[in-house]
């Protein structure tokens, strides 16, 4: 009976290892053929034999009215998603006196509009999203049309994720 090496290191240390036989197998048997014995220590993931955990009980949910709500009053009570705070925070709650963007995001914002972001907020032509609609009288939708075309006409500049500066030119 002819030895098949079927690893690399079988070949640099020589044949595969040949063992007494097994109760029951003919003399010869490799050791890979034999067969494998019940296992005495406790599994390596011993939570995946753990009993199933219960699904909870839905609890009822009951709808006790119904309604919308204007752009006045989300405005007026400032009632954002958690999910988009970070953003409307700096769009509309924050005054961009109260924000610090990145001193190299400050110097892209100067190389751009030609004023420094300091010397913009000390001229006062900086503003929110909320107090811009009112310095041009327009409203969120208006101002959305004058910030696509802002930024179709590359006048942004990103200070960070989803915190951005634009030159928003008023409606004609």
């Amino acid at each position: 009976m002819k030895q098949r090496r079927t690893h690399a290191t079988a070949a640099a240390t020589g044949p595969l290892p040949w063992l007494p036989p097994h109760p029951g197998q003919p003399q010869g048997t490799p050791f890979h053929r034999r067969p494998r014995l019940a296992r005495t220590s406790p599994p390596r993931h011993a939570h995946a034999h753990a009993p199933p955990t219960p699904t909870p009980t839905p609890t009822p949910t009951q709808v006790t009215s119904e309604g919308s709500l204007g752009a006045e009053i989300i405005e007026k009570n400032k009632l954002i998603d958690n999910h988009y705070y970070a953003i409307a925070n700096k769009a509309s709650l924050s005054k961009p006196a109260e924000l610090n963007p990145p001193a190299p995001k400050q110097e892209d914002f100067e190389k751009k509009f030609g004023i420094s972001w300091k010397a913009a907020l000390a001229k006062g032509i900086v503003y929110n999203a909320v107090d811009g609609c009112k310095q041009m009288g327009i409203d969120g939708t208006q101002m959305d049309k004058q910030w696509a075309a802002a930024k179709k006409a590359g006048n942004l500049v990103k200070f960070g994720g989803g915190f951005y500066a634009g030159k928003v030119e008023p409606p004609k």
